[in-house]
């Protein structure tokens, strides 16, 4: 295996954490037939977007923005993962990133969900390293755009829309490998590199980081992703706006984000 496969992998189990939990299955080598590269999806792209939402009452809309939402976090947390350890990918051939959607049912008591998850398989040998995020961040950007043109013809919804969820997904992933390898501040830097470029589809000056505290006990603090983007997850029905929405102004985010902080320490009410 190349060295940069090596790096690919070891940031993909880090991601994963201590329990060796993820979303996103990775494998080096060639795919098995039923997975497609990103640069022939157009032919399996109908039965994604219809299963991407998993049994949430959806719209079209919907459901092609959890797609892109889905697949380019999938994708950011494992090609984006080795900037942590230095190492900017700078070329990504879409022939050499195949994907193949998993399904998995979570929940009980009756309410159960299902969500659509990804295998990638990469080809490793294929890809080159450069020295920064500018090269990262063009190769991501060629990587997406045949997937934001299907989608864009398919939902009628604007490219920039699904461009805003892409930086979502890169600053999300790239911050759970911070706090994955306790170098939040890092992982943080290297992803507002990516989003704050000028001229970069992947531009957005709303995507970005809070730092949430818990006022009676300001020893629990976390960082948190901050959307740029909307995954319209609140147009179903009894669905109300992700935590971290951009719909929510900045105290309804910290409100909620501190009842979230609560509840993972045991200290709700």
């Amino acid at each position: 295996m190349s060295m940069l496969g090596t790096h690919i992998l070891a940031a993909a189990a880090r991601a994963a954490g201590p329990q060796g939990e993820t979303a996103t299955r990775v494998h080096m080598g060639k795919p098995p037939e039923d997975a497609v590269t990103l640069g022939t999806l157009e032919p399996v792209l109908d039965d994604w977007i219809a299963k991407a939402a998993g049994s949430r009452e959806s719209d079209i809309r919907m459901r092609a923005m959890f797609l892109m939402g889905g697949l380019s976090f999938s994708l950011s947390e494992v090609l984006a993962g080795p900037a942590l350890d230095g190492i900017w990918l700078s070329d990504i051939p879409a022939a050499a990133v195949a994907a193949r959607p998993w399904y998995m049912t979570y929940g009980g008591d009756g309410a159960t969900e299902q969500v659509q998850l990804f295998d990638l398989w990469i080809d490793a040998d294929a890809l080159g390293a450069g020295t920064g995020p500018d090269g990262f961040g063009r190769a991501f950007e060629g990587l997406l755009a045949p997937l934001v043109e299907e989608l864009h013809r398919r939902s009628r919804l604007s490219r920039a829309a699904f461009w805003r969820e892409a930086a979502d997904s890169l600053t999300a992933s790239l911050l759970i490998h911070g706090k994955e390898a306790g170098r939040e501040e890092a992982a943080m830097a290297a992803a507002l590199q990516l989003v704050r470029q000028k001229g970069s589809k992947l531009a957005n000056r709303q995507t970005g980081f809070i730092r949430v505290d818990l006022p009676e006990r300001p020893d629990i603090a976390e960082w948190f992703r901050e959307r740029g983007g909307c995954c319209r997850s609140y147009t179903s029905p009894g669905v109300e706006y992700c935590l971290t929405c951009v719909l929510r102004d900045r105290a309804s985010r910290v409100d909620r984000l501190r009842d979230h902080l609560r509840r993972k320490h045991g200290l709700a009410p």
